[in-house]
């Protein structure tokens, strides 16, 4: 069993998502969650996205997991940015993001562990189109008080050569944690993997659109 908070195209469905014992600030965009939950709490963040987006999360609930997925495109100028921070005991935090680029994008993600015990994990996978411009930056910061926490922020962009990508991983940290990783790459297949396509009998753009799933799905 889990419970669903649900935006889609960047803005919150209220009627599709299930806010029992859960707060959501609309002029801070804050979703806080403050008692202890058994159930997984998804926030589902889906659909298209242009201009300036959020998502803030606060969690202070102890023994509570919460998973953050964000599968998106943008065709337009688009700036997303996630702050997560980890309050509760006991607690964990897993966010995934899938993002198509077509334009120009930037990627802010803050993820900060203010309580000991506490898990943060975060990837991002974005495949960036020809011409596109592609910007993340992620800051991880572990507390004084955040001992024996575990914090993993991936980044990987799959990107057509007339793109051009940034990445910017920061660490911060001021207590020692059980894992610590923080992680960035552009992904390229290798000869070896686009000559056996090839040789399986599949043209160029369904060469293309299999690494792009298996980039993804990686």
């Amino acid at each position: 069993m889990s419970k669903i908070i649900y935006f889609e195209n960047g803005k919150l469905c209220r009627k599709d998502s299930d806010f029992k014992d859960i707060y959501y600030f609309t002029k801070k965009k804050l979703i806080s969650i403050t008692k202890q939950h058994k159930e997984i709490i998804k926030i589902q963040y889906l659909g298209e996205i242009t201009g300036k987006k959020c998502i803030n999360l606060h969690l202070s609930a102890k023994n509570t997991k919460i998973e953050i997925n964000v599968n998106i495109k943008n065709k337009k100028p688009a700036f997303l940015e996630i702050n997560i921070e980890n309050a509760g005991k006991n607690s964990s935090i897993i966010n995934t993001n899938i993002i198509k680029n077509y334009k120009e994008l930037t990627l802010n993600i803050n993820c900060k562990h203010s309580n000991s015990d506490t898990t943060i994990y975060s990837k991002t996978k974005v495949l960036a189109d020809k011409k596109t411009i592609t910007k993340l930056l992620t800051n991880a910061e572990i507390s004084k008080k955040a001992l024996n926490s575990n914090s993993d922020i991936s980044l990987g962009v799959m990107a057509e050569e007339t793109s051009i990508v940034t990445l910017i991983p920061k660490q911060n940290i001021k207590s020692v944690p059980l894992l610590a990783n923080h992680s960035a790459f552009l992904y390229k297949p290798n000869k070896e993997q686009i000559e056996y396509l090839y040789n399986a009998g599949y043209d160029n753009k369904s060469a293309k659109k299999i690494l792009k799933e298996a980039f993804l799905k990686e």
